[in-house]
């Protein structure tokens, strides 16, 4: 028969759904409904009656009698379904495909083909992309690894995925992702020390070696927890150590299975591909952390010298300085009448001295903004915004909305210097005559919206010094776990709008929203309603 030279199974089917004839292929694989029951349907076997029985209790069986049954009667040419089916070396997919053949006995032609490789390419490729797009989104170490062992689970239906990673003691191992098992099922084995008397994943990781259980209910690895394993149905187990870059273990996979043995060939690849993205997820993660921890000491730093140059400015030199005024002023009036020549020159000198003194009062609020602590934040940027119109001659509206009188001081100073960065560069480099700055709360924190009408710049071809400068806002939104975007075109002005996440009422009874100015939302939040909509849209 030519039909046996094909590797994928065939079966000529007439017009009741009689298998006629069929090919090796077909009868090796099970026919049909391949392992998925005891029911073999071959040569003389009635299709439709076979997926009707199986239809109890396998969906994909009752999707698969509709199409066949729907090519048997002419009303489709042609039908096709994808299924997973139970094999004894594990978990396949298979395609099938009914064409409708109009002969003297034969009505259909029905083939099953092996189509697992395609399938857990696609199902890797869409899950390591999930991955990926939340490792560049900087989303929770735990959150990433939990969708990593998802992706294991989805490929592998029978198996239970969890990930444990090393302490800083690197003495004991801790569940990081168990997504498909309960958490508190397996608090009590975070507390095994590594070594190889701990339990299996504690000796694959002190050996660096894969463990595999075939049989948990007499291997002695498992003897303290065989209980525990037996309450949660897991019959066999195995663990694959996971290597940073440098070689050093950093934790494991760990694999249980409802039913007993070891892993295939193709499955171990699985982990050990899942196991090159773990490393860089981890490492990459421990880095950002390391990173964040290193910017947090940098502007605390930055804000503690700051602190320390405006008390300096203003308790010693200013003092100084308005001791040399009133010295001046003195000199001016004790001056005899024969040296009046000479006061308008002392009066020029003590008039540059107290604009210097003035500067120096302006830099050292500019330095630390102590009005943050008196006046909230509404009030420091409503100051802020008006001491730069006056200072540099530009239009500054501002404009609040229900922001909390209470917020953390970390969130206050952190919007206030965006809020004096983008002016800044409004005054330095826009040219614009005018700017709009507003604060507004809602359930998804405090927002603040800047824009001007500006030349606006080229993202792409932007100044380092003036780069230096959003860089530093940006770091500075993303350490209180907020979103930043700057929009900005040559000639059409800049937009930054920002999100700090903030619990309404964190501040208590002091932390209601402080009354609008509006009687609506302001112009700059319906103009900016895009942008909002962006910031959610990329955090999501």
């Amino acid at each position: 028969m030519l039909l046996n030279a094909l590797p994928q199974g065939f079966a000529l089917v007439d017009h009741k759904g009689i298998i006629v004839a069929c090919n090796d292929a077909w009868t090796r694989g099970g026919g049909l409904l391949g392992s998925d029951t005891r029911e073999k349907v071959g040569a003389g076997s009635n299709c439709l009656l076979a997926c009707m029985r199986a239809s109890e209790t396998l969906e994909w069986a009752r999707h698969a009698l509709t199409g066949i049954r729907g090519v048997l009667d002419g009303s489709r040419g042609q039908f096709e379904a994808e299924y997973p089916s139970l094999q004894p070396e594990g978990p396949k997919w298979f395609q099938l495909r009914v064409t409708a053949y109009r002969g003297a006995q034969i009505c259909a032609v029905v083939s099953v083909s092996d189509v697992t490789e395609q399938k857990m390419s696609a199902l890797l490729i869409r899950g390591h992309n999930r991955v990926l797009a939340k490792l560049a989104r900087d989303k929770p170490l735990e959150e990433i690894l939990a969708d990593l062992a998802r992706v294991i689970e989805d490929c592998e239906p029978e198996w239970e995925c969890s990930i444990l990673l090393l302490d800083e003691d690197g003495k004991h191992l801790r569940h990081v992702a168990t997504p498909g098992l309960p958490q508190k099922n397996f608090d009590a084995l975070d507390e095994v020390a590594i070594g190889p008397d701990g339990g299996f994943c504690e000796t694959a990781v002190s050996t660096g070696r894969r463990l595999v259980v075939s049989d948990i209910a007499s291997n002695p690895l498992w003897a303290e927890y065989r209980d525990l394993a037996r309450r949660s149905g897991l019959r066999a187990c195995w663990a694959q150590p996971i290597f940073s870059r440098r070689g050093r273990v950093l934790g494991t996979f760990a694999i249980y299975s409802r039913r007993p043995g070891g892993p295939t060939h193709r499955q171990v690849d699985l982990v050990k591909d899942a196991g090159h993205l773990a490393t860089v997820t981890i490492e990459h993660s421990r880095s950002r952390v390391a990173l964040r921890d290193l910017s947090t000491r940098i502007l605390t730093s930055h804000e503690e010298e700051r602190r320390r140059i405006a008390r300096d400015l203003h308790d010693d030199i200013s003092q100084r300085l308005a001791l040399q005024a009133v010295e001046l002023e003195k000199l001016g009036s004790d001056l005899r009448p024969s040296h009046k020549e000479v006061r308008p020159r002392i009066l020029k000198i003590l008039a540059g001295t107290k604009e210097l003194l003035s500067d120096i009062g302006r830099l050292s609020h500019q330095l630390h903004p102590s009005n943050l602590r008196h006046l909230g934040l509404v009030g420091a940027v409503r100051g802020l915004c008006r001491e730069m119109g006056q200072q540099h001659e530009i239009d500054v509206q501002f404009r609040h909305n229900g922001v909390p009188r209470s917020i953390p001081d970390q969130t206050s100073l952190c919007l206030y210097r965006v809020v004096q960065e983008s002016l800044r560069n409004v005054v330095k480099h826009s040219g614009a005559r005018t700017a709009e700055v507003e604060l507004s709360a809602g359930t998804e924190g405090i927002h603040l919206y800047i824009a001007d009408s500006g030349i606006g710049f080229d993202t792409e071809t932007l100044p380092r010094s003036r780069g230096l400068g959003l860089v530093s806002v940006r770091e500075r939104v993303r350490l209180e776990g907020g979103e930043v975007s700057f929009k900005s075109e040559a000639g059409r002005g800049t937009r930054v709008v920002v999100r700090i996440p903030l619990q309404m009422g964190e501040g208590g009874d002091g932390a209601r929203g402080e009354s609008s100015n509006h009687d609506r939302m302001g112009p700059v939040t319906e103009k900016y309603r895009h942008d909002i909509s962006e910031l959610s849209r990329i955090e999501k």
